[in-house]
């Protein structure tokens, strides 16, 4: 059984919408938005379908997806661009060096001075679950430059293996990746902790890797999203999980409360900040939490 409440858990705040993706682990996948004010889900009409979506972003007007694509029609991974108001939908990228991308996963947009950049996870998830064949290049974290179309890697294999989540901290001057080795495989860099890192945002780079806080207590670290305080979210095993800037648990929502009459142990992957709400896609249904004050503004999309 496929859930359809999984990934993405993309705020738009101008349309008061969350965007968000089926379970991509059991292909196809699918996008669809929970209109906020009327609590109903639909599938927005686009101008193509979308090719196995899972991550998500919005900014300035502008919805970014990653894609998985297909290897047996040959639609290729990569991160589209859409308009939520026409329903247009732009390739920006689906290679590397030549090479096709493994299968995007999350996606962080932020603006750095008068450049607005796009950052996505590349591992390769989308082989294990036979979506993708063989991949043509290393899990690794790339930066996407919207205005020159530059792509290139910040974070290699060497270093993290596999990211996942992305996300940043409000003034841009610290990334958040997680790293989830849920799939078997030798040689994993740092011990194949389940946990998130924490990387200084450089010219060309994300340096000064470190461990943000302690490692996953149950399951592992999915979808990030840091709210205007700086606090950092996290999908994990036991739930949404909450930290400071410092990397300390403050506190969470449990993963039994969110998926109440939910007997898969599937965990969740991901969720929106959506002003002052909690929406978390509990894979059959989707669960709203009121918060006591905002923790997501607009203006941090734009």
């Amino acid at each position: 059984m496929r859930s359809f409440a999984y990934e993405g858990g993309v705020w738009v705040p101008e349309r008061n919408e969350v965007w968000f993706t089926s379970e991509i682990n059991k292909p196809p996948a699918y996008v669809f938005t929970l209109d906020l004010e009327t609590n109903t889900v639909r599938a927005p009409a686009l101008s193509r379908e979308l090719v196995n979506p899972a991550g998500g972003f919005y900014f300035d007007g502008t919805l970014y997806f990653t894609e998985w694509g297909n290897r047996t029609t040959g639609a290729r991974p990569g991160i589209v661009a859409i308009d939520p108001v026409s329903g247009q939908v732009t390739t920006l990228v689906d290679k590397f060096e030549d090479r096709r991308l493994n299968g995007p996963d999350d996606i962080a947009v932020v603006r750095d001075g008068n450049r607005t950049l796009l950052y996505f996870t590349d591992p390769d998830f989308a082989t294990f679950f036979r979506i993708q064949g063989p991949p043509e290049g290393p899990d690794a974290t790339y930066r996407l430059d919207l205005d020159t179309g530059e792509l290139i890697r910040v974070v290699s294999a060497r270093q993290l293996d596999p990211p996942n989540g992305v996300c940043f901290s409000p003034d841009g001057r610290t990334a958040y990746v997680s790293q989830t080795p849920f799939a078997p495989r030798r040689n994993r860099v740092n011990g194949g902790v389940k946990a998130i890192f924490a990387f200084d945002v450089t010219e060309n780079e994300l340096r000064n890797m470190r461990p943000f806080g302690e490692k996953a207590r149950k399951g592992v670290p999915d979808g990030l999203k840091c709210d205007d305080e700086g606090r950092v979210w996290a999908a994990e095993g036991e739930g949404i999980v909450v930290r400071n800037s410092g990397g300390e648990i403050l506190g969470g929502f449990k993963a039994d409360g969110l998926k109440k009459g939910i007997t898969r142990k599937t965990d969740v992957a991901n969720f929106a900040l959506a002003g002052d709400e909690l929406v978390v896609l509990a894979l059959d249904q989707i669960v709203r939490v009121k918060l006591a004050r905002v923790v997501m503004s607009p203006e941090r999309f734009r």
